[in-house]
């Protein structure tokens, strides 16, 4: 997820009521623009956040990178007493993702077009009560790796918007990328804690992706942290 958010600026465009040229080679870019309720721009989570949930009080989990809303859905969906957040730079993912949050009446749900640091910086320090990363783009390559975007920045912004003792889950098929991401959360104020997290049921949600890497060699690597006290 870039700094690039062209897909999220061209729908904050979009809904300011600009005409902008659009081209047929993105189905979702209207269907997008008309789903209000269902999918935010950064300004519009900025500027609601967190009156968007008919339960303003209750606690926020963020998934970031959610693809196309199966696994953020099941949580929402078995832990109704929490809001939860999908965030996704993709037209096709976050419509699909906003079609199954309609699709199941799951009002405690949101998805937000937005990139991961953009998404972090623009909710107030100490509101998540936890965030999740499955399976993000784990650029292997030694010169792509300045790509990944769970890195030293993400985790501090991600410590910072936890409230104390919110939790930063993380799976990845990569060990060596488990390892500096496990590393750099440690640096972070990120402290070791229980997985599968006990305040989303103790359950392992997978996704399509974790069904994939458990029939792999190597597996899949995954471990929850918990924030400690907001940093100023």
């Amino acid at each position: 997820m870039g700094r690039s958010n062209r897909a999220g600026e061209l729908l904050i465009r979009m809904r300011a009521g600009e005409t902008v040229p659009l081209q047929d080679t993105n189905p979702y870019v209207r269907e997008a623009c008309a789903m209000k309720e269902v999918i935010l721009t950064a300004p519009e989570l900025q500027k609601g956040f967190p009156r968007i949930f008919p339960h303003a009080a209750s606690p926020v989990w963020a998934d970031v990178g959610c693809y196309f809303g199966e696994t953020i859905a099941e949580m929402a969906g078995n832990v109704p007493g929490f809001n939860f957040l999908g965030v996704d730079i993709r037209y096709k993912r976050v419509v699909k993702s906003g079609r199954r949050a309609r699709r199941l009446g799951l009002s405690n749900l949101c998805i937000v077009l937005c990139d991961a640091e953009m998404f972090l910086e623009t909710l107030p320090p100490g509101v998540l009560a936890g965030i999740s990363v499955f399976f993000p783009d784990p650029w292997p390559r030694a010169k792509h790796r300045k790509h990944r975007f769970v890195n030293r920045d993400f985790l501090s912004l991600a410590a910072s918007r936890c409230r104390p003792g919110g939790l930063f889950w993380f799976k990845t098929d990569q060990q060596e990328y488990f390892d500096e991401v496990e590393e750099t959360a440690a640096e972070c104020g990120f402290h070791p804690d229980r997985v599968p997290p006990a305040i989303l049921g103790g359950r392992d949600y997978d996704s399509v992706f974790q069904r994939l890497f458990n029939q792999e060699p190597g597996g899949v690597f995954q471990a929850v942290w918990k924030a400690g006290e907001l940093k100023s």
